[in-house]
């Protein structure tokens, strides 16, 4: 079994509790009350940040390949 990166999990849990705490502050900052569904929302956005961004980094992760290679071949 490959084991995780631990910088990327740390910034993937990172990036969920900073959308999640800021959609709660949104919500408290609209004078909501913290119930169910106002948590639920705001883990719903954190999840769909993270989504978001895993996708982007995705894409760049991709692009970066040709210049890893090469970069990879120049050290021998």
């Amino acid at each position: 079994m490959r084991k995780i990166p631990l910088i990327p999990a740390i910034m993937i849990v990172a990036t969920w509790l900073f959308a999640v705490g800021f959609a709660l502050a949104y919500e408290l900052r609209q004078g909501e009350r913290l119930e169910a569904d106002a948590v639920a929302d705001a883990v719903g956005v954190g999840a769909v940040t993270v989504a978001v961004v895993g996708v982007i980094a995705g894409i760049a992760w991709l692009a970066a390949g040709p210049a890893r290679r090469r970069l990879a071949a120049a050290r021998g």
